[in-house]
């Protein structure tokens, strides 16, 4: 649930989490922070778990529809930049508003560099 708040992604099989992280979460649940790391160990545990966050709190896959959606409400932000990060930053910060999991981050650079080549077709027309 953590990692779906923030950083908006899903917490990958095997991926070291930050001692930091495992440290606050574990103090949120009261338990001790090696239960933490077991757990992303088991992946059915995790897919099961990220099912019911999904449904309980309304959090979404990225399909190929989200890409089309966001690619159209990204144009105009790219029609006023080349800040190829500024997109990048804009597209992560809208996923996490409309609760989308934010897929792998090629795939948001590719969005984004789709929306940067969309808006050069346009200044040439």
């Amino acid at each position: 649930m953590c990692y779906l708040r923030f950083p908006g992604r899903v917490w990958s099989l095997g991926e070291i989490v930050p001692e930091s992280v495992l440290i606050y979460i574990a103090s949120q649940l009261k338990l001790d922070p090696t239960i933490i790391t077991e757990y992303s160990q088991r992946d059915t545990t995790r897919r099961e778990h990220l099912a019911e966050i999904q449904n309980h709190f309304g959090f979404r896959t990225f399909h190929t529809s989200t890409y089309k959606q966001l690619s159209k409400w990204l144009l105009p932000f790219a029609i006023s930049s080349d800040k190829g990060m500024a997109l990048v930053g804009a597209l992560i910060d809208e996923m996490r508003l409309r609760q989308i999991i934010i897929p792998a981050i090629s795939t948001v650079e590719r969005l984004a560099s789709g929306s940067q080549t969309s808006r050069s077709k346009i200044s040439m027309s």
